[in-house]
């Protein structure tokens, strides 16, 4: 009899962890946005684009990484015209190149991403690398979103990928 109710009680906790687990999971599903005003708050826009499509991941104890704080990281694609992309690149003239160091997760790159960011990525054996220049992402900086980087496309979009650490 012991055993019996023993064997019951953990079957309903194995149904509460399973639950819990699949709010976790609901909760974890990321948005995608496009409000200009919210990702200003988040990360510095040195020129207000026209449009932005972005998202925030975030990466914790409970996703199987080392224990500590949650990280995030933000993608992000800012659509410019010519004399914003202009006032945004000038600044860019004297920095380094940091393409030839990036190498990226075949992941990285999300369906939402316009087909001119997509095209920036090739596959280089295990891993993504990029076609265009691309810079620290000081510029975007702000608050805790203080590493990352960020290219520039020849139809003016900018990529913007920043994290916490």
């Amino acid at each position: 009899m012991k055993k019996i109710i023993t064997l019951k009680v953990n079957a309903i906790l194995i149904f509460i962890v399973s639950l819990c687990c699949i709010a976790c999971n609901e909760e974890k599903k990321e948005k995608i946005s496009n409000d200009i005003s919210t990702l200003s708050k988040i990360i510095n826009l040195p020129v207000v684009p026209n449009s932005a499509i972005w998202e925030i991941n975030s990466k914790s104890n409970a996703d199987g990484f080392a224990p500590g704080p949650t990280d995030y990281q933000l993608y992000c694609a800012l659509d410019y015209d010519s004399t914003q992309i202009q006032k945004l690149t000038q600044s860019l003239e004297n920095r380094d190149d940091l393409s030839k160091a990036k190498f990226l997760n075949k992941k990285f790159i999300k369906k939402w991403y316009p087909t001119s960011v997509q095209e920036q990525f090739y596959s280089d054996g295990n891993y993504l690398k990029l076609k265009s220049k691309v810079y620290q992402g000081q510029p975007f900086y702000k608050g805790a979103y203080l590493n990352g980087f960020f290219f520039v496309t020849d139809d003016h979009k900018v990529f913007v990928y920043l994290y916490t650490m």
